[in-house]
């Protein structure tokens, strides 16, 4: 009974070991591209060119593994690990490891091609046949559309960051604006001081001078109204008082007799 008990325990062990360390590496895409931009700013690389890479190499999948053998989110080849930077092969699906490597690798062509990054990307791809037996450079054939969607896709994370920029910009200058009418504040917003060819600023200006300027001949009404002076009463209301008026006189000398 107790062999078959320390068995099953150790089975148990095993699975909830295996399962914790896959749950160690697990990364989501958004935590991959995080991983390549923090590694290209600490190698001083353009991060839309790391990540356009990343992007096309595998889709920023840390466990990523080519037909070729090329592992990882980079696409690194285990010889080009192990003999170019001397890392274990065994190392290539931790992001971290594997991102570093893929940096460090297209910094070492573009400087080795004096910054033909075409011939970088078509080397990183498809090796060192890029230059021929006369040392001439030239992007390999079976590496064109490679290279073409890597610089595709840099653009289009180069247009994705400057989008995001002008957003942030756009509602910081637009901050005090919106906080001012949400959270009903008495300051009015300082808007004269600048000028702006968007038209929706420009609506919202109009509309507020609208609001201001209605405002204002509604409370200039208000205060006219209370200045008006009272009706004068008719002489019908005036004959009822001295009637009245005539009763209490006759009363009061009933009282002095």
């Amino acid at each position: 009974m107790k062999s078959p008990t320390i068995a099953s325990v150790l089975s148990l062990l095993t699975i909830l070991l295996t399962s914790t360390a896959s749950a160690t590496y697990y990364y989501d895409t958004a935590d991959v591209q995080q991983l390549v931009i923090a590694e290209a700013k600490r190698q001083n690389m353009d991060p839309s060119l790391a990540l356009a890479i990343a992007k096309v190499e595998s889709d920023f999948n840390p466990q990523a593994l080519s037909h070729a053998g090329a592992k990882g989110v980079m696409q690194i080849m285990p010889r080009t690990a192990e003999q170019v930077f001397g890392v274990s092969r065994n190392r290539l699906f931790e992001p971290d490891i594997n991102i570093e490597l893929g940096v460090k690798f297209i910094k070492k062509l573009i400087a080795r091609y004096d910054g033909r990054l075409d011939i970088a990307l078509s080397h990183y791809n498809g090796g060192s046949r890029v230059k021929n037996k006369h040392g001439e450079l030239s992007v390999i054939p079976a590496t064109r559309h490679y290279v073409d969607k890597v610089l595709s896709s840099q653009k289009e994370f180069l247009h994705h960051d400057n989008r995001t920029l002008l957003a942030s910009r756009v509602n910081q200058s637009d901050k005090s604006y919106i906080q001012g009418h949400t959270e009903n504040s008495q300051a009015e917003p300082q808007l004269s001081g600048t000028h702006s060819d968007n038209p929706q600023i420009q609506t919202l200006r109009a509309l507020r001078l609208h609001n201001i300027t209605r405002n204002y001949k509604g409370k200039k009404a208000m205060r006219i109204s209370r200045q008006t002076p009272p009706v004068e009463k008719s002489p019908s209301s005036q004959v009822s008082l001295n009637a009245k008026m005539a009763k209490v006189r006759q009363w009061e000398s009933v009282y002095d007799n």
